[in-house]
């Protein structure tokens, strides 16, 4: 039985939390659970943990670019 392609979606401006490059973030569902990994250097993260982030859990940094 063939597993089911990963449907994977790039963040727009985002910045890899280990490589600090930007635009090499991917998003996707597995097994239920939400997952970001960064394309360059393999950086994973799971964004479903279920529960209340703890204080010293890791921020999200929304860039936005403001032209005049």
């Amino acid at each position: 039985m063939m597993k089911k392609p990963v449907n994977r979606r790039f963040i727009a401006g985002a910045v890899c939390p280990a490589c600090q490059k930007m635009d090499k973030l991917v998003m996707y569902r597995e097994e239920g659970r939400l997952v970001r990994t960064c394309v360059c250097c393999g950086f994973e993260e799971s964004l479903d943990t279920g529960t209340a982030p703890s204080n010293n859990a890791s921020q999200t940094t929304i860039v936005t670019d403001r032209q005049n």
